[in-house]
């Protein structure tokens, strides 16, 4: 008897193989999209702060520049920064995916040797 065909062990092998590279495929994937998520909000907070700095260092702050120093710590908006020109009002928050909320601030504080730092924290 000239039998052709797989047997129900080969199926099952077979099945038990695609199962495998497939979970393997999927858990990579949702890596990876985990990985350009934490990308995108690590951008985001750090695109906040240069621009609270540099809203902090434009020549027409001076009075606010000098306060903020004297007392050592102050806070800027993102409304601030919006209503300057320093960031877009249609900036999307990656974490909502939302337009960037008005109401969130970035601490600047100044070192005691005058080194500024900006700060965003949720």
């Amino acid at each position: 008897m000239n039998k052709k065909g797989f047997t129900l062990i080969e199926i099952i092998a077979v099945i038990v193989i695609i199962a495998l590279v497939t979970t393997i495929v999927i858990l990579n994937f949702d890596n990876s999209l985990n990985k350009n998520n934490n990308k995108k909000e690590e951008a985001f907070v750090t695109d906040l702060e240069k621009a609270a700095c540099v809203y902090i260092d434009l020549k027409d702050n001076a009075i606010f520049k000098n306060t903020c120093y004297s007392l050592g710590t102050c806070t800027v908006t993102v409304d601030q920064l919006i209503t300057n020109g320093i960031l877009s009002s249609d900036m999307k928050d990656p974490s909502t995916n939302q337009n960037i909320d008005k109401n969130l601030t970035v601490s600047i504080t100044w070192d005691s040797d005058g080194t500024k730092t900006c700060t965003f924290t949720r």
